[in-house]
C-alpha cells in the first residue's frame, strides 16, 4: 500500500483581534481536557464557523473530549462554504495544561470530524487519507499574568496529520518538565 503520509506544519496565522480578545477573557476555563472551538472569522460581534462545525462539540464529546464553542448560540452564525483545496479545517484552542488525555482525544476528535465529512458526502474515499487543515492555539499565561497564543497549523491527509499533531503536542507537554529539570526542579513541582 502506497500512501502519502506528508504533512505539513507551520505556525498558525494570527487569530483575529476580536477571536483573542474573546479567548484571553476564557483563558482561564481551559484547562485539563476543555478546548474552544474557535471560529472562522468575526463581523459585527457575530462569529461565523464553517457549516462542518456545526456538529463539532457533539463529536468532541462523543469521543470524551470535554469541548465547546468561544462563542455562545447567540453570537454565532455558520457559513455555508467550503474551501476548494480542504475538505475540513478545524480550529480549536487548548489551554496550557497538555496532558496524555488530551493528546489521544484529540486525536479521536479529528478521526471523528473526518468519518462525520465522509458520512456527509463532503469526501468520496477513505477518512484516513481525507485533506484537512487543522489550528491549534495554545492559550498560555505568562510570569507576569499575560496571556499569550501559541499557534500551529497541519495541513495534509487525516492520519498524517494525527500523527504530526500528537508528536508536536508531546513535545509541547514535555518542554516545560525539561524547562524545570534543567533550572533544578524535580519537575514535579506545582505549577
Amino acid at each position: 500500500m502506497n500512501e502519502d503520509t506528508s504533512v505539513s506544519r507551520s505556525a498558525a496565522d494570527a487569530m483575529p483581534k476580536e477571536v483573542q480578545d474573546h479567548l484571553s477573557a476564557l483563558a482561564d476555563q481551559l484547562n485539563g481536557l476543555a478546548v474552544a472551538i474557535l471560529p472562522t472569522g468575526v463581523r459585527d460581534g457575530k462569529a461565523y464557523y464553517l457549516e462542518t462545525d456545526a456538529e463539532a462539540r457533539k463529536l468532541a464529546r462523543s469521543v470524551g473530549l470535554e469541548a465547546k464553542y468561544l462563542y455562545d448560540a447567540h453570537n454565532r452564525a455558520y457559513l455555508h462554504e467550503y474551501s476548494a483545496d480542504w475538505v475540513i479545517n478545524l480550529a480549536i484552542a487548548i489551554g496550557h495544561g497538555i496532558s496524555t488525555e488530551l493528546v489521544v482525544s484529540l486525536g479521536k476528535y479529528i478521526f471523528a470530524r473526518a468519518r462525520s465529512a465522509v458520512r456527509r458526502g463532503q469526501y468520496d474515499g477513505d477518512e484516513n487519507r481525507l485533506p484537512l487543515r487543522v489550528t491549534i492555539q495554545q492559550v498560555k499565561r505568562n510570569d507576569q499574568g499575560e496571556i499569550t497564543f501559541d499557534g500551529l497549523a497541519f495541513e495534509g491527509e487525516t492520519q498524517a496529520v494525527v500523527a504530526s499533531l500528537r508528536e508536536a503536542l508531546i513535545a509541547m507537554q514535555e518542554a516545560p518538565r525539561s524547562r524545570e529539570i534543567e533550572s533544578g526542579g524535580s519537575g514535579n513541582e506545582p505549577q
